[in-house]
């Protein structure tokens, strides 16, 4: 024995009062019955994976806080919320990762007003958060502590404010209220009997009733000894009689809205049956709307708080009898086998789990540490392994005189065991489909047995009560000592048939189930598979037998080594005992061949005379015929004596003593092709046997033998029509090149469209003749006064001509100062054109030739373009001489009205001596780089001059066109400038708009 008070909880009276036993029994824990303990209460405040929503009502009363407080600087209460808070993220994350439900969690507090904290949101390490939690325990007082503002504890007030607070949450889910407070109903003002009776009033008529409208399940947890003066539990010193009244009233409006008459606290308390709160505190499980719980320290609210969410998220069921303390040293009753048992969870009661001590069925002691004050969890691996008739005790120490251990199950969610068994005789010899006897109609019965392995825990449960197996085949069953059961079926007599194709199946109670889950609660489903013949036929005159077993036979190319029956039945079958055949190809559209069809019918040669089978085929109200549809039996496959012969309409099958003495497979066929449609096949294939036994004396006998012996298969089978393949292929092809072409046109739409100058309210124009130098070898250069003559520039505004197509307003034109320029592009269909973009053609009013920057990014040569897409814009004309001899060439410059290009200073006069010597090369000259006079020209070699005022001025052909920014060899002009400077001084020929400039061919 241990020292201190150590008891060993066990399975105890349901008298011994249960504080928190009662919590969350859970609806169906197995698939064939609610399981719930032997003394549960039935309770079950959430569906199985329902989202839950808990509200925790957090007591904040001046009591606490008193100097004479159980916890006057919060510490208690702070460092239990925060370990609730942790152990409620794992859980959350445990569930998450399991597929268990969702769970939202508030927090409130209340005094003689209810504050709330925070609203519903998941658990999490923050949530909520510390500063939640600390408002969650009073008004701090800046020294530590908390403010008092009396001992308030307004239930009225914070029932009703929880009401509004589940409106917040989601609709559906399961409303969980905590309740925690340390002392009795304290309203407002001088305590009075009119208080008491109004509590149980508003209680019991109008708050329990929102409650139950809004599915809100209460759980009051309670600390301290106020509410043990109930009832005849006081203190021989009892307190005065109004302390007392207030107490039975809060502890009977708790029990109306939990509906746990059973508590120990409120056990015995006269009900307030003036105040209609009677009929709320009814025992039965269908008032059950909660539980009180009873704590004596702050130490252990953090486990009772996660206790409620546990077993409510975890489905787990209430074991009242586990470990209930008690004078004596007794065990559980012995328990069902471990594997029916997915989980059992211990949580302490005011006491802690020192270990625990499992006695197996066969007695050995296995003895494990306890958990101390955490709850301790015993999950399906811990307890698989363990036979019917095993019992736990839980050592417990501590506790103060009620309940030890809360214990919970849940139950393990079991496939249905399924064995295989053997058709064998007495001796157990296998026996075949057909068993003939050579003594005629003096033949002994046959006897037929089934043998196989026996399903977990039948035969422990026939040990405790053996059971007739309810079945009419079966005469007796009977389990071995080698693990095996054995099936006696009833004796057959001469020309008798067992049909072996439906399964052997039983539902039986596990043994010791009902201690654990209650009587009829855990119902085990047990399958016997029988493999061997789907029927034996006992035969004692030689005639030929038809047996059928369906189901699903795979049908292949024909072979001998590949035509069996199946074995497996399908859910139709088990249900029905029809045999269905199975169709094949199984495809979606129509095939394009005969249908085969196979059933696993077995046909036995008779040892005398002839049999025959007659096939004929009637479809039913399901079916959807388009065409003809007519069932024969398979020529390819019974060609021979050993297979039988089919007739010529294929409607019958002939097999004589020739035959297979194994029995011959029968094979269908459609007679023709479907025709394509949608076809739905439904109706049924009979199968007609008959025996001439070449003796007519014994005809009249075969007739009678055989006509038992008639078969219906059932067919269903299900096709669409096919597709045409090549007017599909064509259609599919047409509809690819269509959005191809769509596509194309689309996009270089979307190109065009996307085409535009830039806006030319944005930019300035600016016009200067800047002054031009000629060398010796008549070399062009800016004058020196050049930049001066661009900064004097006058600007002006640019006009614009625009197009309305695109996304808004498209600019295709500029007009400013003489210089016109023109949005150019591809044909519209021309992609590649298209992709690299558009340009500008540049022109002049006076017509001279033309060079811009920034080029064009196109692969003409010509000068007379320029980039679409700017941001400054240089044009300089061809130069020519003023009516005072002065050689100037004219420039144009479009520069942003804001920024820092808007300033005409920063242009640099490099760029557009460039240009001017990249016009210079377009003028066309006689190629001594003297132009003719307007009187004549001097043809000589060397001959040279200048043009009168007026003429554009020669460029050198040994310089080419060569810039700094540029360069441009003679050799690259395209065959447009040539034809150019083949008529003289004319400007350059002006283009389709719609074209790009030509590409310059090589000299």
């Amino acid at each position: 024995m241990t020292t201190g008070r150590q008891v060993r909880a066990r399975r105890g009276a349901a008298a011994v009062a249960m504080a928190i036993g009662l919590l969350l029994t859970i609806v169906p824990l197995g698939s064939t019955a609610a399981a719930q303990g032997a003394d549960a209460s039935g309770y079950s405040p959430c569906r199985p994976g329902q989202s839950i929503d808990l509200l925790v009502m957090m007591d904040a009363s001046g009591s606490l806080h008193q100097s004479d407080g159980v916890d006057r600087d919060g510490a208690k209460r702070r460092t239990a919320l925060r370990d609730f808070r942790a152990r409620l993220a794992d859980l959350t994350a445990d569930l998450q990762g399991a597929d268990g439900p969702e769970i939202r969690l508030a927090l409130w507090r209340f005094d003689r007003s209810a504050q709330p904290i925070v609203g519903f949101q998941a658990p999490s390490p923050q949530h909520p958060s510390n500063s939640d939690i600390e408002l969650s325990l009073g008004d701090p007082n800046g020294l530590g502590g908390f403010l008092v503002k009396g001992r308030y504890t307004d239930y009225l007030t914070a029932l009703r404010e929880a009401a509004e607070a589940f409106s917040d949450g989601a609709q559906g889910s399961c409303r969980l209220l905590l309740f925690f407070t340390d002392g009795i109903y304290g309203p407002t003002g001088e305590p009075s009997l009119q208080q008491a009776n109004q509590l149980r009033s508003e209680v019991c008529n109008d708050i329990k009733r929102s409650f139950e409208e809004a599915s809100i399940d209460t759980y009051t947890i309670l600390l301290g000894n106020q509410f043990r003066d109930v009832g005849g539990l006081a203190d021989p010193e009892a307190p005065d009689a109004l302390k007392i009244e207030m107490a039975t009233a809060s502890m009977q409006v708790l029990r109306a809205l939990t509906g746990d008459a059973s508590s120990r606290l409120v056990s015995g308390l006269p009900y307030a049956s003036e105040f209609d709160c009677a009929q709320w505190s009814d025992e039965q499980p269908a008032d059950r709307d909660g539980a009180i719980i009873a704590i004596d320290d702050l130490d252990r609210l953090a486990v009772q708080l996660l206790e409620v969410v546990d077993v409510a998220a975890n489905s787990l069921a209430e074991w009242t009898n586990c470990g209930l303390a008690s004078v004596g040293d007794r065990r559980s009753a012995p328990l069902p086998a471990g594997r029916l048992i997915d989980s059992i969870v211990a949580y302490p009661r005011a006491t802690s789990i020192e270990g625990y001590e499992i006695v197996t069925a066969d007695g050995v002691l296995r003895r494990e540490p306890g958990t101390g004050t955490e709850p301790l969890r015993l999950t399906h691996a811990d307890l698989a392994g363990l036979e019917p008739g095993w019992t736990i005790e839980f050592v417990t120490s501590g506790g103060d005189g009620g309940v030890d251990v809360a214990c919970y199950i849940k139950q393990a969610s079991s496939d249905v065991p399924i064995e295989t068994g053997r058709v064998t005789d007495a001796e157990g010899q296998t026996l075949e489909s057909v068993e003939r006897s050579e003594f005629g109609p003096d033949s002994p019965p046959l006897e037929i047995q089934i043998v196989a392995e026996a399903p977990i825990g039948l035969c422990a449960a026939a040990a405790m009560e053996h059971f007739a197996w309810p079945d009419g085949r079966v005469q007796d069953w009977f389990c071995r000592d080698d693990g095996t059961v054995v099936f006696e079926l009833k004796q057959l007599e001469c020309q008798g048939v067992h049909e072996l194709t439906a399964p052997l199946v039983v539902e039986f109670e596990p043994k010791h189930a009902a201690t654990l889950f209650g009587p009829e609660q855990v119902v085990v489903r047990a399958r016997i598979d029988i493999e061997g013949p789907s029927s034996v036929s006992y035969e004692c005159f030689g005639a030929p037998v038809l047996s059928c077993r369906g189901a699903d036979v795979q049908i292949g190319p024909v072979a001998s080594d590949g035509d069996r029956p199946i074995n497996e039945l399908d859910e139709q079958e088990l249900a029905t005992g029809q045999p269905r055949m199975r169709v094949e190809p199984d495809t979606v559209e129509v095939p394009r061949e005969h249908l085969r069809g196979n059933a696993g019918c077995v046909f036995h040669p008779p040892t005398r005379g002839t049999a025959e089978v007659a096939l004929s085929w009637r479809p039913d109200g399901t079916a959807v015929l388009p065409g003809d549809l007519a069932w024969r039996f398979d020529k390819e496959f019974h060609g021979d004596a050993s297979r039988g012969t089919v007739s010529g309409t294929g409607t019958s099958l002939l097999l004589g003593v020739a035959g297979d003495s194994e029995g011959v497979v029968l094979h269908f066929v459609t007679a023709d092709e479907l025709v394509n449609g949608d076809w739905e096949i439904g109706g049924l294939v009979t199968l007609v046997p008959s025996w001439d036994p070449g003796d007519g004396s014994l005809q009249a006998g075969a007739d009678r033998q055989m006509a038992s012996q008639t078969v219906e298969l059932r067919v269903d089978q299900h096709y669409v029509a096919r597709s045409n393949s090549a007017l599909a292929f064509w259609l599919t092809l047409l509809l690819l090149i269509l959005s191809i072409v769509i596509s194309y046109v689309l996009y270089c739409t979307a190109l065009v469209l996307n085409m535009s100058l830039p806006d030319p309210a944005s930019f300035w124009m600016y016009r200067a003749d800047i002054g031009v130098d000629a060398d010796a070898r008549g070399r062009l250069t800016l004058g020196s006064g050049a930049q001066s003559a661009l900064v004097a520039a006058n600007s002006q505004r640019i006009r614009g001509d625009a197009s309305r197509g695109g996304r808004g307003k498209r600019t295709m034109e500029w007009y400013a100062a003489g210089l016109r320029l023109t949005l150019r592009r591809s044909p519209r269909l021309w992609l590649p054109g298209l992709l690299r973009g558009a340009w500008s053609e540049v022109r002049s009013d006076s017509g001279e030739p033309m060079a811009a920057r920034p080029a064009a990014s196109r692969r003409s040569r010509r000068t007379s373009t320029a980039s679409a897409a700017f941001t400054t814009l240089v044009a300089v004309g061809a130069p020519r001489r003023s009516p005072d001899g002065e050689l100037l060439a004219p420039t144009w410059i479009a520069l942003p009205r804001h920024g820092l290009s808007a300033d005409i200073e920063r242009v640099d006069v490099r760029e557009v001596e460039g240009l001017l010597v990249q016009v210079a090369a377009e003028v066309p000259g006689d190629g001594n780089g003297e132009p003719p006079g307007p009187q004549g020209r001097d043809d000589s070699p060397g001959g040279g001059g200048t043009p009168p005022p007026g003429e554009p001025l020669p460029s050198d052909p040994a310089r080419g066109s060569t810039t700094q920014s540029d360069p441009e060899p003679r050799s690259s002009r395209s065959p447009a400038d040539g034809a150019a400077d083949r008529r003289g001084d004319r400007p350059p020929p002006r283009q389709r708009p719609d074209r790009p400039p030509p590409r310059p061919r090589p000299r």
